[in-house]
C-alpha cells in the first residue's frame, strides 16, 4: 500500500495550494444529495416507498408513458439500476411496461392507479419536507439558484473529456 503524502508534499504546486475540496460547488451538491436521499427515505418509509421509486412515480405522474431511456435521463437513475427497480415496481403493481407502438424495440413505462395513488398520498409529506429545506430562500434567490444550477448542468453535460483528433497527447 502506498502511504498518503503528507500535507507538505500535497501542497507542492501553486494549483494545489489553491484547491480545497470544500470550496467547490460539486462537493456541496454531492453532500446535499446524499443527505437529501437519506431524508427522503425517512419521509417515504411510512408509504413503503424508496426515494428512487418516488422519483419514478413522480415523473410518470407528471407525464405518463415514457421510454426507459427517457425515464433514466429524467430520474437520473442508471439504466441498469432503473431496470431492476422497474422489475420490482412492476411486481408491486406500481408501473407497467409495454413495447412502443411505433418502435417495438422501445419499452414504454406507465404508472398504474396504485402507483399514482402512492404518489398522491406521499406528495404532501414530500412537499412539507421541501418547504423545510428550501426555507429562507426567497423567490428571487430561487430564480438565481435554478439558473446557476441549470448552467452548471449544461456545462457538465456538454463536457467532452476526449482530446480533439488533431491534438497529440
Amino acid at each position: 500500500m502506498i502511504p498518503a503524502p503528507d500535507k507538505q508534499e500535497r501542497r507542492g504546486t501553486p494549483e494545489a495550494e489553491l484547491f480545497h475540496v470544500a470550496d467547490w460547488p460539486m462537493h456541496y451538491m454531492l453532500a446535499i444529495d446524499r443527505q437529501h436521499v437519506h431524508n427522503m427515505a425517512k419521509i417515504l418509509k411510512p408509504f413503503d416507498c424508496s426515494p428512487l421509486m418516488w422519483r419514478v412515480v413522480s415523473v410518470l405522474s407528471d407525464q405518463d408513458g415514457r421510454s426507459v431511456a427517457e425515464l433514466a435521463e429524467t430520474t437520473v437513475i442508471e439504466r441498469s439500476n432503473l431496470s431492476r427497480l422497474l422489475d420490482a415496481m412492476e411486481e408491486d403493481g406500481l408501473v407497467t411496461r409495454s413495447h412502443g407502438v411505433e418502435d417495438k424495440r422501445q419499452t414504454m413505462v406507465y404508472v398504474t392507479a396504485k402507483g399514482r395513488s402512492l404518489f398522491e398520498r406521499s406528495l404532501p409529506a414530500v412537499l412539507g419536507y421541501y418547504q423545510i429545506f428550501l426555507a429562507d430562500i426567497s423567490p428571487p434567490e430561487m430564480t438565481v439558484l435554478m439558473k446557476v444550477i441549470r448552467t452548471i448542468k449544461r456545462n457538465v453535460m456538454e463536457f467532452d473529456p476526449r482530446p480533439d483528433e488533431d491534438e497529440t497527447p
